[in-house]
């Protein structure tokens, strides 16, 4: 380790000490071409060993020499949710309009395969360089995502991950954690026995599957007397999804909890409200959107679980600034926001 009062390694002693330029030097050092890779990796070999720390100041007053455009695609169109999130990205834009940082965004309709990615196939010739993504988990998207990776464009994916796609990092909620902590609110009920009607969107969702998976293991692993009566798979319709969950509680009436994991609120709470059941049943849904809040101040929905979107959209573009302040040494974590729980009375 360095003394505190060592003088830091230049990028001209490293020159000196390969017999090279110091713009091969500075070329290795971040990434641009016009080196062998052979003698980049030795550079960089180098500037490790010694102990070569780049002067972040000098890099960040840089940055305005060098814009940043970030792309964001986020299937908004019938999901308010994502209002947030954009809302976020361009607060973070704000402060960072010095240096160059800008954000774009792409809506899309929520939960349509087809459109995610023709969305995403049509930014394949544009310029920018960050991708922030959230969508469905199909191998034409992730095949994208390799592609631009290729080229240069650090992808993000955000509130849905793509694990196992060359994604640089993801920031969202453990959706696990959040069907756990569903499971154990509805513990809490004094049923003999707890009769659910479960609420899931499309399975092309990995969140959405991963707020089942997390809520059946708690229930199981805490020996809940329970049973899925019914299960019903919805997309932002709300109209469908008033005609299914109206058919299915009619149908079923030893039904006694609705768990919600997507969206298309409105049209089960309706069906509820119309049957007269808004004071029988325990509802549990997600996140802190117009929709829920009507419901809760409605007495329709007892729970809700929020994820916190703005603080997603805002991360991830000040995460992606600093990965590209420091040139792309160092790949930001994924970023987990926290599961809150909200009830009628902490709404506001």
């Amino acid at each position: 380790m360095k003394g505190v009062f060592e003088i830091a390694v230049t990028m001209k002693e490293l020159a000196e000490k390969l017999g090279v330029s110091r713009a091969t030097v500075d070329r290795a050092l971040h990434n641009r071409s016009g080196v062998h890779p052979q003698v980049a990796e030795q550079i960089r070999q180098l500037a490790k060993e010694m102990g070569f720390t780049p002067n972040r100041a000098g890099r960040i007053l840089a940055a305005r020499k060098q814009p940043l455009k970030i792309i964001y695609v986020v299937p908004q169109i019938g999901n308010e949710f994502f209002y947030a999130v954009e809302e976020g990205a361009q607060a973070a834009a704000r402060e960072l309009e010095d240096f160059g940082v800008s954000v774009i965004c792409k809506p899309v309709r929520a939960y349509h395969a087809e459109e995610h990615i023709k969305a995403v196939q049509e930014l394949m010739e544009e310029d920018f360089g960050a991708l922030c993504l959230s969508t469905v988990d199909e191998p034409q998207i992730r095949d994208c995502i390799d592609e631009l990776t290729k080229k240069g464009v650090a992808v993000v994916t955000v509130n849905n991950d793509l694990s196992g796609s060359r994604r640089l990092f993801y920031i969202g909620c453990d959706y696990y954690e959040a069907g756990s902590t569903a499971a154990g609110l509805f513990s809490n009920i004094n049923h003999e026995k707890l009769n659910f009607l479960i609420v899931s969107g499309t399975r092309q969702m990995t969140n959405h599957i991963q707020r089942l998976t997390g809520f059946v293991d708690t229930m199981n692993n805490n020996r809940q007397n329970y049973e899925i009566v019914a299960q019903m798979q919805v997309n932002e319709n709300e109209e469908s999804a008033y005609d299914a969950a109206r058919q299915i509680l009619i149908q079923h009436p030893e039904i006694n909890c609705v768990y919600m994991t997507s969206a298309a609120i409105a049209g089960v709470c309706k069906a509820i409200i119309d049957l007269k059941k808004d004071d029988s049943l325990h509802v549990i849904s997600f996140d802190d959107v117009e929709t829920v809040r009507r419901y809760m101040y409605q007495g329709v929905i007892n729970f809700t679980l929020c994820q916190d979107p703005w603080t997603q959209g805002y991360k991830a573009v000040h995460m992606l600034f600093d990965y590209f302040v420091d040139d792309r040494h160092n790949v930001p974590e994924n970023y987990i926001t926290k599961t809150i729980i909200k009830i009628r009375e902490n709404l506001d």
